[in-house]
């Protein structure tokens, strides 16, 4: 994952700050589960960017992901999904925290947010 984070930096993405280990553990709270280890990683050494730049998704801050979970897909919390980056065209990517897709990565695409079987899951 070391190697992964260090050509992330590489795109230059103006990251934020990581949060503390209290404010990594206030985002698995707020979002009702433990994150997968891979995605800890990202947020131990950055709470998100704001630019995508050469990237098509960004990794959204601590709070900005826990507004869109609060605000938009609390209720769909019993499939275990957490969408933590955005691509700027309302469309999300997420990971399986937990249940038969653990681990694995959803796209959504805003065209299909009210019917959240139609992700398509990657491992």
């Amino acid at each position: 994952m070391q190697d992964f984070i260090e050509r992330l930096r590489a795109f230059d993405l103006d990251f934020n700050p990581p949060p503390s280990e209290a404010g990594i553990e206030a985002l698995q709270s707020g979002l009702e589960c433990r994150l997968p280890d891979e995605s800890l990683a990202l947020y131990r050494d950055h709470d998100g960017h704001r630019r995508c730049g050469q990237l098509e998704w960004r990794l959204l801050p601590a709070a900005e992901a826990l507004d869109l979970y609060r605000g938009v897909f609390q209720n769909r919390g019993r499939y275990g999904l957490r969408f933590l980056w955005y691509d700027g065209q309302s469309n999300y990517a997420g990971v399986y925290a937990d249940g038969p897709l653990q681990g694995r990565v959803c796209i959504e695409q805003h065209d299909n947010l009210p019917s959240p079987g139609d992700c398509s899951c990657q491992e």
